[in-house]
């Protein structure tokens, strides 16, 4: 958990992506190939950089041009993650990324303005294991490599995700 501000009240920082909200990224890309921030108690592809193998150290292209990539970066990392994220998406077919909505940043104006697309994210994404739904908007932001002005917004809503267990909706 390396970072200044952890946002969750907790103290956690590695909170582990719903299994249907992952499956649902999954089937929109055609198959993620590598989880680019996991452990292996909670990695979503049998591919993944952890802490020992920092993504943040190394190129994100391992199986070519076509590879899709998840990310759901610890979150008091997020300028550096979605830097890195941003410069990747030229290497490879497409960068997922889920993260905590925050347009009031440097990192979001900086990268998530040139995404292709964001998902903004109705409801509060209930993390694998969390007693409570997030307290703040989350949204899946993807990078194709292609450098937009404006990118494209889609309104999602968890019940999307067709597993209550794992997401929470809010009214």
């Amino acid at each position: 958990m390396k970072g200044k501000d952890v946002v969750h009240s907790t103290g956690k920082d590695d909170w582990e992506t719903p299994n249907n909200l992952f499956s649902y990224f999954d089937t929109i890309c055609g198959g993620f190939h590598i989880d680019a921030a996991a452990h292996k108690f909670n990695a979503k592809c049998a591919n993944f950089f952890s802490e020992e193998l920092s993504a943040l150290d190394r190129d994100w292209d391992v199986f070519g041009y076509d590879t899709n990539v998840w990310l759901n970066p610890p979150y008091s990392q997020n300028n550096e993650f979605i830097q890195k994220a941003y410069e990747q998406s030229s290497k490879v077919n497409a960068v997922y990324c889920l993260l905590p909505v925050r347009t009031c940043t440097h990192w979001w104006h900086k990268y998530v303005m040139k995404a292709d697309t964001v998902f903004l994210i109705r409801g509060r994404v209930k993390f694998v294991n969390a007693m409570h739904g997030a307290p703040f908007p989350s949204c899946v932001v993807v990078f194709t490599g292609v450098t937009l002005e404006n990118p494209h917004f889609v309104s999602i809503d968890v019940l999307e995700f067709d597993d209550m267990d794992k997401l929470h909706h809010e009214h």
